[in-house]
């Protein structure tokens, strides 16, 4: 199945759920690998460039995580990979781009925080 994925449209991931659910029944794994990576130094004027790896490097994979999440729990051992790379855990001369990454790394963990609690995150 070929379904087109655009990172920085709001709704391409609930398009793409509902394709992927439709024609397989349901999603038991994802991953999200789609980047951009812009230079981006601390001293650098405007924030264009930042806001643009923001809206595709977290935005994107956020967007295209939340949909599919009931269908990985219907698995009960669905998978969601992160693509961080070692920008989202060291900072080299791109800060921008180190930015987007360990935002990458904090949603790994709250996407890993969310399936330890019970179902629709209310208290055991």
């Amino acid at each position: 199945m070929t379904h087109r994925y655009e990172a920085e449209d709001a709704m391409s991931p609930l398009a793409w759920a509902n394709a992927t659910v439709a024609r397989w029944g349901g999603v038991d794994a994802i991953v999200n690998a789609a980047g951009i990576n812009t230079r981006v130094r601390v001293s650098d004027e405007g924030e264009s460039e930042l806001h643009d790896m923001r809206r595709v490097n977290v935005k994107g994979p956020l967007r295209l995580v939340r949909p599919v999440l009931p269908h990985l729990a219907v698995y009960g051992h669905g998978r969601v990979v992160n693509l961080g790379f070692l920008s989202g855990k060291r900072v080299g001369s791109n800060v921008g781009y180190a930015m987007t990454k360990f935002a990458m790394v904090a949603l790994t963990h709250g996407i890993a925080a969310r399936d330890a609690r019970p179902a629709f995150g209310k208290p055991a």
